[in-house]
């Protein structure tokens, strides 16, 4: 989990700093921190009496803002906070300038999920995962101002103890209370980052879930894009195939029509033919007859003489 940082803008013109051209102190997050509230009336300052303070002896080593930066993270190194100090930012003596962070988006893109691809217990899932993400997104704002007041109290300390000595005894059990703070501080962030880890993994598996469900998806999508190319492929041939049947079948009928008129016309001319043979056959027979009849006449004629 990445550690919250403070950053704090200021004008610097000729080596000095002036308390009214300091910005109010921002956080990565995008949110503003209240500015302190305006001192009232201060005593004229002896310049003879002031001396400069090496921030080390107010800040401390800087070991505990070191930890709660490096707290909750796989990797460790050094600590920018004490160098983000007021003290050290402005200091003319050190040749660091302020850096000036990039902003961090307020609003982060809520990705496009297709809800046919899940199940209605991975809704539910989701559903719950969500809520236990706001809860702790809550849980976060409010250690953050807390977060933000600790660090309003510590930004004003040193002010504080250079004024008067009196209140360094003050300053010592106000840093005993920042410290407790930051160790429960730094179990409320142990906790949250293992939840954290526990959210992140099931995200983790929700993506892969994901990500096999869309690479079944696009094979079945291939698959079917090859089956329909196939398909297409066996209609055109089978329309071919149709196509030349149909024109076989066409051929063939106009071949039997011509075929059956050649025939009913050689029936005709046979029939012709066996009519007019018929008629010679009766001819014939008739003359036969005739015939005949005068042979028989004749016998009989012969007979009687």
């Amino acid at each position: 989990m990445a550690a919250y940082t403070l950053s704090t803008e200021g004008q610097v013109q000729e080596g000095t700093l002036s308390s009214s051209d300091a910005s109010a102190p921002t956080c990565d997050l995008g949110c503003v921190l209240p500015a302190p509230s305006q001192p009232g009336p201060q005593p004229i300052l002896n310049l003879e009496e002031e001396s400069f303070i090496d921030p080390a002896e107010v800040l401390g080593t800087g070991a505990e803002v070191d930890y709660l930066e490096q707290f909750g993270t796989s990797w460790f190194k050094e600590s920018a906070w004490r160098k983000q100090s007021l003290y050290l930012k402005f200091d003319p003596l050190l040749k660091d300038s302020p850096l000036r962070l990039v902003p961090m988006p307020t609003h982060w893109p809520i990705p496009i999920v297709d809800m046919l691809q899940y199940s209605q217990s991975d809704l539910d899932a989701g559903v719950s995962a969500a809520q236990e993400k706001k809860e702790l997104r809550c849980r976060c704002e409010e250690l953050w101002i807390t977060l933000r007041a600790l660090c309003t109290r510590r930004w004003r300390m040193p002010r504080n103890r250079r004024r008067s000595p009196t209140l360094r005894s003050r300053g010592s059990s106000e840093r005993d209370q920042l410290t407790v703070d930051l160790k429960s501080m730094e179990k409320s962030f142990s906790d949250l980052f293992k939840h954290f880890e526990k959210q992140k993994e099931v995200i983790e598996g929700y993506q892969k879930n994901e990500e096999s469900m869309k690479k079944c998806v696009e094979d079945y999508i291939t698959r079917v894009e090859k089956e329909g190319q196939r398909y297409q492929v066996l209609k055109a041939h089978a329309e071919e195939i149709l196509r030349l049947a149909n024109e076989e079948i066409t051929q063939v009928q106009s071949k039997v029509q011509a075929e059956a008129l050649a025939f009913q016309a050689n029936l005709r001319k046979e029939q012709m033919q066996v009519q007019s043979l018929e008629k010679v056959v009766k001819q014939m027979t008739k003359e036969n007859e005739e015939l005949t009849q005068i042979w028989d006449d004749l016998i009989s004629k012969m007979e009687k003489i």
